[in-house]
């Protein structure tokens, strides 16, 4: 956080991604504050998702003992394809079967 050569978006970044990493950031209303200066409430989202997503991701390469250097990881991101009709079809279906009103969530 001392250091000259990072903005102050980017060290706001890094304190948040590391408290989102610690699942500390739900206590540190003054981390947030920090990130509030420097981020939007969407930007804020997107930030918290994507540190999400890659604490995620360490876990899952860390339990199953995978190589995030290794070729073979990235021809498997690579090989997944979206088809485009089968898509519309999905959203299409999503849609056909979407309720005219929302069911009230359960609190238990």
């Amino acid at each position: 956080m001392e250091s000259g050569v990072l903005s102050g978006r980017q060290k706001a970044a890094a304190l948040w991604a590391e408290h989102v990493a610690k699942n500390t950031a739900k206590d540190r209303d003054d981390v947030f504050e920090i990130l509030a200066k420097q981020f939007t409430e969407p930007e804020i989202v997107e930030l918290t998702l994507l540190c999400g997503w890659r604490n995620m991701r360490t876990r899952f390469h860390d339990s199953l003992h995978l190589d995030l250097e290794s070729h073979d990881f990235e021809s498997v991101g690579g090989a997944v394809k979206v088809d485009p009709k089968n898509f519309k079809r999905y959203l299409e279906k999503i849609l056909q079967d979407w309720p005219d009103e929302m069911p009230e969530p359960k609190l238990d």
